[in-house]
């Protein structure tokens, strides 16, 4: 029996009741085993809406983990009654409810772990429809509309603008409509807990039913008018006065105190914000040689003038549309190019790339990162839009990075187009091509030290930074000239611990590279990064040979998940091996970590007890002999024999020290150069 309007008013009673909410929050909703949530489904047209429970069953990253049981309903004389997957009937929901909370059984028999213990409720951000009374039509779009409006959060009456989707009409509307759901959903996770006065604060979203709503401060906005007239012209606001230049106009407003827009008394001009040190103009950057390009756009070698600091950069550009009926598109493809920006802008790491700013006070609009081609026609500016989407999500992602093993991006250029995106530039190009082109003349200790070593910093530093990269491979790691290995190429990454990638989509993954439990449930954490890594590694120490060489994908996805293996590279180290087959356990859970990976590698240039132990023969001491008849050392008795090396310097050193110290004291100068001082990490600088 569907469910009829006024049931589901009388549904949004209960507490634990989200409505449409997406499956991304609900994982991160239902924290413990037992957390459970009553929700809706979100059908097809013409289908009866479903009233579902969700519960945690388990904490396991896995496509079962949370259970989702359809409750139904059946007609009886004078009501009718609920029923979950088993046959008793309940006369209301909150008596089905409460007797499974009461009596421990699990709402779906199969699952004995999928008992209903605590009820979530709906959070600080989810409103009713109730809540918002709506006003003026602002905007409005192909999948939605922005409207006016009234919020009455806790009691309190709150002037909003309010984005509204539209409701779809037919099964190919639906899907677009999802789509833009997601999209709008993805934005309001990002935003509800931004707190700046320079960043539009978002209220929450009314989700219980349709149509979806997401509630926002309203900003005003006054468009200035200019009128010819003899020898010039005259600036106007809303109101009749005129002003020979907009210096006179904002001057008078400011002087005077009155609102700008007389029908909102509150529209009074105060202070100006200037341009945030991320905001570049199009005459800071400098156009290069071409770098790449691709069907949408291309990357270009270039100069940025960082406030009069000369800086190497690679830019990103992307093509504007040409005509009217682009233009909507073009507006969508700026608003999410921005919406990246201000997520990448504070991204400060060695091993991600920078983005140095944007550039937004002329058209074309850019983003200091790559460049992508103008769209010829309607078809091609849906796949560059999501080309840029891509690079504004990349930009978003790294701005708050800064590590020595992540690209850097200095910001975007979006005063006009073509976009760009700014990123540190690496001369060393890629980890794959050095490897390729210098097959068999790297040294196993570059390999291990900073090739390995230098890949593992950065991944372990995205992960503190709750960021999931998703396509960790030997193309994807730079390396400078100074053999600094830099994390790059983030169009894939996500920010949190867990992501769970919607089946059905037609997104290419790199499978060679994948573990196997985002093959099977399309499930992806900070472990599947791990196994990443591991043929990360066998690439370093096959001399970026092909993973699997000569098998079809299918083959491929079924060897992963039977739990076979790439087979050890000749010439590779057992100790390296032997982290391979940790990082690329068929279990997450058995799998190291990226810390316990940098504490391997560290412990083995550092020949700390731990790691010798890990890598002897069976972790028994050998006898003479065996020594005296091996051909060669092993990787960990030379790097020991280097690491001790290094510790006689520094105890050298450090005596050494001493001895200066005790000069300066008795009225001698110290000469010791402040860089060395610096790099021996036993000062603290502090900068204003």
């Amino acid at each position: 029996m569907a469910l009829d309007e006024q049931t589901l008013k009388d549904i949004e009673g209960e507490e634990f009741y989200h409505g449409f909410l997406p499956r991304e929050d609900i994982s991160e909703m239902l924290k413990e085993v037992g957390d459970f949530i009553l929700r809706l489904t979100q059908p097809k047209p013409g289908d009866p809406r479903e009233l579902v429970i969700s519960v945690r069953a388990s904490m396991e990253p896995s496509s079962i983990s949370i259970r989702h049981v359809i409750l139904t309903r059946k007609a009886k004389q004078g009501g009718f009654d609920w029923i979950a997957l088993e046959d008793e009937k309940y006369s209301s929901l909150k008596e089905l409810i409460k007797d499974y909370v009461g009596s421990r059984r699990p709402i779906n028999p199969e699952y004995k772990t999928s008992v209903l213990i605590r009820a979530v409720k709906r959070q600080s951000w989810e409103f009713l429809h109730d809540d918002v009374t709506l006003k003026d039509l602002l905007g409005e779009g192909q999948f939605g509309e922005v409207r006016s409006g009234v919020l009455n959060n806790r009691g309190k009456k709150i002037e909003v603008a309010i984005k509204i989707a539209k409701r779809a009409e037919d099964e190919k509307q639906m899907e677009k409509a999802k789509e833009k759901i997601k999209e709008m959903m993805h934005e309001a996770r990002l935003m509800r807990n931004f707190r700046h006065v320079n960043v539009v604060r978002m209220y929450g979203v009314a989700v219980c039913r349709e149509p979806l709503m997401i509630i926002l401060e309203k900003i005003r906005h006054v468009i200035l008018t200019r009128k010819a007239k003899q020898g010039g012209f005259d600036w106007i606001a809303l109101e009749d006065e005129k002003y020979s230049s907009l210096k006179e106009l904002i001057k008078d407003y400011v002087g005077s105190r009155r609102p700008i827009n007389p029908e909102y008394k509150t529209s009074v001009l105060i202070r100006a914000v200037k341009r945030q040190s991320w905001e570049f103009l199009h005459d800071d950057v400098t156009l290069k040689d071409l770098l790449g390009e691709g069907q949408f756009g291309e990357v270009r070698s270039g100069v940025l003038n960082n406030r009069g600091k000369k800086i190497e950069v690679a830019i990103k550009i992307a093509k504007r549309a040409e005509d009217e009926k682009q233009m909507e598109k073009a507006k969508e493809k700026i608003k999410e190019m921005m919406h990246e920006a201000r997520l990448m802008r504070n991204f400060r790491h060695v091993n991600v790339v920078r983005m140095y700013g944007v550039a937004v006070c002329r058209e074309p609009l850019m983003i200091i990162l790559e460049k992508a081609k103008r769209a010829e026609d309607e078809k091609q500016m849906e796949k560059a839009k999501e080309k840029i989407k891509e690079m504004m999500h990349e930009a978003r992602l790294m701005r708050n990075f800064r590590h020595v093993n992540v690209v850097r991006m200095y910001g975007v250029a979006v005063c006009r187009e073509p976009l760009m995106i700014i990123l540190e530039k690496v001369n060393g190009g890629s980890l794959f091509d050095l490897l390729d082109r210098k097959k068999g003349q790297i040294s196993e200790e570059e390999k291990i030290e900073n090739m390995s070593l230098g890949a593992a910093k950065g991944l372990e530093y995205l992960h503190s930074q709750k960021c999931i990269h998703r396509d960790i491979a030997s193309r994807n790691v730079l390396y400078t000239d100074s053999k600094v290995a830099k994390i790059s190429d983030f169009g894939m990454s996500r920010m949190g611990t867990k992501y769970e990638m919607k089946r059905g989509t037609h997104k290419r993954i790199p499978l060679k590279w994948t573990a196997p439990e985002s093959m099977v449930a399309f499930q992806y954490t900070p472990k599947t990064d791990v196994f990443s890594y591991s043929i990360l590694l066998w690439e370093i120490f096959s001399d970026a040979a092909e993973p699997y060489v000569g098998l079809t994908c299918i083959e491929v996805k079924k060897m992963i998940s039977c739990g076979k293996r790439l087979k050890k590279p000749q010439g590779c180290p057992d100790d390296m091996f032997r982290l391979m087959n940790k990082c690329w356990e068929q279990n997450p859970e058995k799998r190291y970590s990226m810390s316990e990976v940098v504490r391997f590698i560290e412990g083995l240039l550092e020949g700390c007890d731990e790691t010798q132990r890990r890598t002897s023969r069976e972790s028994q001491p050998r006898s003479k002999d065996e020594f005296d008849n091996e051909e060669e050392e092993s990787t960990f008795t030379r790097l020991s024999k280097r690491a001790t090396a290094r510790k006689r310097r520094r105890k050298s050193e450090h005596k050494g020290n001493r001895r200066r110290r005790s000069h300066a004291s008795r009225g001698q100068v110290n000469e010791r150069p402040m860089v060395e001082l610096l790099r021996s990490n036993k000062v603290t600088v502090k900068r204003l």
